[in-house]
């Protein structure tokens, strides 16, 4: 008689500074946007603080967006879980993985991250 394992479960979400890695530019650029948006008498003040804001509502959306990731690896297939106001649920049989692929860019490094690709035969998700 053959004995069958089971394993549990595992999921994989996201890390925070994995945003501040992706979006360190505009969070500097929205930084210096309300600064020069608070000083007074400055030219097109309003506008720079306008478009900050609007910059700032994109980024909180990109963050939503990485918070509510989850990847989810059971013992026959890998489900990606992913949207803020539609979510979406993609399947991937793991019989059908070819490939996969890590890298650091030098800021990942200095925060132990990585980038894991997935390469497979499927045909709506042949990356992930």
């Amino acid at each position: 008689m053959q004995q069958t394992y089971r394993y549990r479960n595992i999921i994989i979400k996201p890390h925070c500074m994995q945003f501040v890695i992706n979006e360190l530019h505009l969070l500097v650029l929205i930084s210096v946007g309300f600064v020069y948006a608070g000083i007074d008498d400055a030219v097109l003040s309003t506008l720079v603080f306008v478009l900050s804001l609007l910059l700032s509502l994109c980024l909180a959306y990109r963050m939503a967006y990485l918070c509510r990731m989850r990847y989810i690896i059971s013992n026959e297939q890998l489900v990606f879980e992913h949207g803020v106001f539609h979510r979406e649920v993609d399947y991937l049989e793991l019989y059908r993985v070819v490939d996969f692929n890590e890298s650091q860019t030098f800021m990942q490094q200095l925060f132990r991250l990585k980038t894991v690709s997935i390469y497979s035969g499927d045909r709506t998700t042949p990356r992930l």
